[in-house]
């Protein structure tokens, strides 16, 4: 990936491009925190467990960043450092959500620990890659200021859509998680395709 000048501003429809990448950040964020916990409750996993594991792999979330930074610094490919990291977290990410947003009633804690696991690694590196590419596509503290603005806007936008699609199609308790989870697997590859064919260096 080649890196714009010092001082150059990054076009518009590049940062827009870029952007996307956040609404799946977005959109997996509030149901990991607020609908995913209750939901497990009711498959029939103690709310105790429940708790004990979503701290467990948040705990062990914090060694996968380094780990992934590391791994992404020594990275170079044609499509660049971070962007084939980027792609490679979609699948990781999408079978992480299938498996967490589609489960069946009497699913296992161990069941829950593995596949929470599965989806916070491809959601760290999705993360780390779009974060560190963007500090990449702008070299100066407006430009940045303004690629980052974006993304979280876009982000917003991505958590604001699927907490308000059940409502406004009037699904409540697991029909209201599995709209989320399809909302989720839909966004992950257009993103990943945009970002393949979308006008970023």
């Amino acid at each position: 990936m080649s890196q714009p000048p010092s001082g150059k501003r990054v076009p518009l429809p590049t940062i827009l491009a870029f952007s996307l990448a956040t609404a799946p950040v977005g959109a997996l964020t509030t149901p990991l925190l607020d609908n995913l916990p209750q939901h497990y409750g009711m498959l029939g996993i103690s709310l105790f467990w429940v708790g004990a594991i979503f701290a467990a792999v948040r705990m062990l979330d914090i060694i996968v960043d380094p780990i992934g930074g590391m791994l992404m610094d020594r990275t170079r490919t044609k499509l660049g450092r971070y962007r084939v990291w980027l792609l490679a977290s979609t699948p990781i990410l999408m079978l992480g959500t299938w498996m967490l947003f589609f489960a069946s009633p009497g699913v296992s804690a161990t069941y829950l620990f593995i596949w929470l696991g599965v989806m916070y690694v491809g959601f760290s590196i999705l993360v780390l890659s779009q974060v560190s590419w963007g500090a990449v596509l702008a070299t100066t503290y407006d430009e940045r200021s303004k690629v980052y603005a974006f993304g979280a806007v876009i982000g917003v936008l991505g958590a604001v859509a699927v907490l308000v699609a059940p409502i406004l199609l009037q699904r409540t308790g697991e029909d209201a998680v599995h709209l989320m989870g399809w909302m989720i697997l839909i966004a992950l590859p257009v993103m990943a395709l945009l970002l393949v064919l979308g006008p970023i260096v």
